[in-house]
């Protein structure tokens, strides 16, 4: 129990688990998946033990030489950068219970090893009987996507696991234009292969194929592997010539991919110009800022921009919709001290003390309630990324401190719209009395805060409906669930992680590395001969690049040849790499 004090002579994996179940109770949710503070990733072993500038997190059997003992020792951590989120201190139990475990080495919990091994073979049989059951209007519609491969791994926990699942239900529905919320559904009693009807987020096949061009690990059975090969045959008679060859897709891929451009702006069909997003939307933010009918708030500094930073909300057809108003230089009409009306209001006087901005952030509802994002330029064209210049990402949940649509946003707005205080409305320096009287009229300091919390509230609503079946589950049913991590960080940073040789048979479908020659010559020649027992001891840790391994090239990945290298399946060939 977490509450009990284990001693450092404990069983080390009791010890493990009662240390790892503290971290994950008192610390997770802000060092959990996002990566925001302090670099700290409290359940990644790598960042726990890592060399960095001071002491590291952790030093194996020195609890005065771990940056962890220090800060809860004298009660600094847990502290909450969120308003949002009350922390839990720890107990002395608590306390004493850590350092045991760092004084016997800090050990890790053996994750996953007692799970059965699902093999391909296994996948391919759930799938051909849920085919064989589909009704034939769904046959054109419905997709498999699977997380079996991290289910073999034992260096995945349980926990991550569920934060995979859940990560994949908010994906789907972060990307959907239906009006309603719907799960994916799970065809085995593991919860590792799920189906998902494409109507149920009102997309075209097309768009799947679209999206399809871009995964690396198409691959079909060859005739070497008779049963898989019979089994793949009996699934495309069942999909009566809907079948497009992939009979799953990999999850922790799709949620990586599909929430960063350009699949993100394909599926939620997001426009090249933010004038044809509002005409949608029914959003008139000119005639809005006419007659007064927004609500306006400035900062000076914002949590990813120190520069000026002005934030509108208007009604669209769906709820709310925020855009930004971002400054590369805070002098001139970068000043929204001097210049807080804006960008046009039709009007020669009031535009006397119109900013000039550089670009901006959309927050919209899609029709099921979610957030969906759109980031653009001074122009209001569509961009891919934020200029560093302007904003930045000290999470660097993409791998920089690029803002990359969908995937840095979604991190951001983990918990829908974040408070802020308006500093304009009794700030400025503006004296003209029919602009002060607009000033007035837009930047209200009470309404931003009540339509702030609101959103945040129904957002989270939407969370509980989306994500909380998946979380919210066992020893963790009643815990809020602005306390999870937020997933899809999560499962995109694991997913473009280096990978060990233990990885790569995982996701070969090995139960382990044994059965993988890395003497091969032709795996040599893919380069994962950098991975064999003889380069263990080098100075730098030999690991493989997830880019290396599923970068298309030539219409093939590196995973794929490898497949076709040992006998394990045909690759299915597509068009090309995604680029960021």
């Amino acid at each position: 129990m977490i509450g009990s004090v284990a001693t450092a002579d404990e069983n080390p994996q009791v010890l493990a688990n009662q240390a790892f179940g503290i971290l994950k109770a008192k610390c997770y949710s802000c060092h959990g998946g996002e990566e925001t503070y302090s670099g700290l990733r409290i359940l990644d072993r790598d960042v726990l033990f890592a060399n960095r500038t001071g002491k590291p997190f952790i030093t194996s059997g020195d609890p005065i030489a771990s940056k962890i003992w220090e800060v809860i020792k004298e009660d600094n951590m847990p502290v909450s950068p969120d308003d949002y989120v009350t922390p839990v201190p720890l107990t002395a139990e608590e306390k004493e219970t850590l350092r045991n475990w760092i004084l016997a080495g800090a050990p890790i919990p053996e994750s996953g090893a007692d799970r059965d091994h699902i093999s391909r073979l296994q996948v391919l049989q759930w799938i051909e009987e849920d085919t064989d059951d589909l009704d034939s209007r769904d046959k054109a519609t419905t997709k498999y996507l699977s997380l079996v491969h991290l289910h073999n791994n034992p260096e995945i926990s349980e926990y991550d696991l569920r934060l995979h699942r859940a990560a994949l239900s908010k994906a789907l529905n972060s990307i959907s234009l239906s009006d309603v919320i719907v799960l994916p559904k799970a065809i085995d009693k593991y919860n590792t292969v799920y189906r998902i009807d494409l109507d149920d987020y009102r997309w075209t096949a097309h768009k799947w194929s679209q999206m399809l061009d871009h995964y690396p690990y198409g691959l079909m059975p060859n005739t070497r592997n008779k049963a898989e090969y019979e089994l793949f045959e009996d699934i495309e008679r069942n999909l009566d010539g809907y079948f497009d060859y992939f009979t799953d897709i990999r999850a922790d891929w799709f949620v990586a991919k599909a929430i960063r451009p350009p699949l993100y702006h394909m599926f939620l069909d997001i426009p090249e110009y933010v004038e044809e997003l509002e005409a949608r939307l029914g959003v008139n933010r000119f005639q809005d800022l006419k007659k007064g009918e927004v609500i306006r708030g400035g900062v000076l500094v914002s949590g990813i921009s120190s520069q000026n930073r002005i934030m509108d909300r208007h009604r669209s057809n769906y709820g709310s919709y925020w855009i930004s108003y971002d400054f590369q230089i805070e002098s001139g009409k970068g000043n929204i001290a001097r210049y807080p009306l804006g960008p046009d209001h039709g009007d020669e006087t009031i535009n006397r003390f119109c900013f000039t901005h550089d670009g901006g952030e959309i927050i919209y509802r899609l029709p099921n309630g979610l957030q969906a994002y759109m980031l653009t330029d001074d122009k209001g064209k569509r961009i891919d990324v934020g200029p560093t210049s302007i904003v930045a990402d000290g999470a660097r949940v993409s791998g920089t401190t690029e803002i990359v649509n969908g995937l840095s946003c979604i991190t951001c707005h983990k918990h829908g719209t974040k408070r802020f205080d308006d500093v304009i409305s009794f700030s400025h320096a503006v004296r003209h009395a029919k602009a002060r009287e607009l000033i007035d009229e837009i930047y209200d300091v009470d309404a931003i805060q009540k339509v702030l919390e609101r959103d945040r509230r129904d957002h989270l609503l939407l969370l509980v409906e989306t994500i909380g079946p998946f979380l919210q589950v066992g020893e963790d049913k009643e815990k809020a669930i602005e306390s999870f991590p937020e997933p899809i960080s999560l499962v995109a940073r694991q997913y473009d992680k280096n990978m060990t040789v233990e990885d790569i048979a995982c996701e070969l479908g090995y139960e382990n590395s044994s059965k993988i020659n890395l003497n091969d010559d032709d795996l040599i020649d893919l380069g994962l001969g950098l991975l064999r027992p003889e380069f263990a001891d080098r100075p730098a840790d030999l690991v493989y690049k997830r880019a290396m391994w599923d970068s298309i090239v030539g219409g093939t990945s590196v995973y794929q040849e490898a497949c076709e290298v040992l006998g394990l399946g045909q690759p299915i060939l597509r068009k090309g790499t995604l680029k960021y």
